[in-house]
């Protein structure tokens, strides 16, 4: 009867770490063809932000960044061109500054004249649910909110074609 007793308790110790780990373990990061997770976010003035929700029908760009290096400036300020161009076909774009300060992402958006939002992601917590691993990163969302591309770290892009892939 003890050893009834026993296998019992041994059993159920195993169940309830199965249960435990499985509930521990993280989700994995989204790829090309999933829909890209929802998160809450806030504009540097204030005004919450839903992402991809907020953008429903629209080719969303969503760029995330850290620092202000030579090769941010080059490319936010080639997007900034891009957005002018193709804002009026639905192009959207924001870009998330990511693990620093207020401070230094406004700094950077009135230095290069920034007109498309900037949300806040001071945590990291939407970039590490992102599966982002290097900065700068871009994801380009359809009209569904659905990842088209995925692109990440450094380099030299023409969004313009991954985008007119869309339109």
């Amino acid at each position: 009867m003890l050893t009834g007793r026993r296998t019992n308790f041994w059993l159920l110790a195993a169940i309830f770490v199965l249960v435990a780990c499985s509930c521990s373990q993280k989700p994995s990061p989204p790829r090309i063809g999933d829909r890209f997770p929802t998160n809450e976010l806030y504009e540097l003035n204030g005004k919450k932000v839903t992402i991809p929700d907020d953008f429903t029908g629209k080719i969303l760009i969503i760029r995330f960044w850290q620092d202000c290096c030579s090769y941010n400036i080059h490319e936010m300020s080639s997007v900034d061109q891009m957005f002018d161009k193709y804002e009026k076909k639905g192009v959207v774009v924001i870009t998330v500054h990511t693990g620093k300060s207020r401070k230094v992402a406004e700094d950077f958006v009135a230095m290069l004249k920034i007109r498309y939002p900037v949300l806040l992601d001071s945590s990291s917590r939407t970039a590490k649910r992102c599966g982002i691993f290097a900065l700068p990163s871009t994801f380009i969302l359809d009209r569904n909110g659905t990842i088209r591309a995925k692109l990440l770290g450094e380099g030299k892009r023409d969004y313009e074609k991954l985008v007119a892939a869309f339109l």
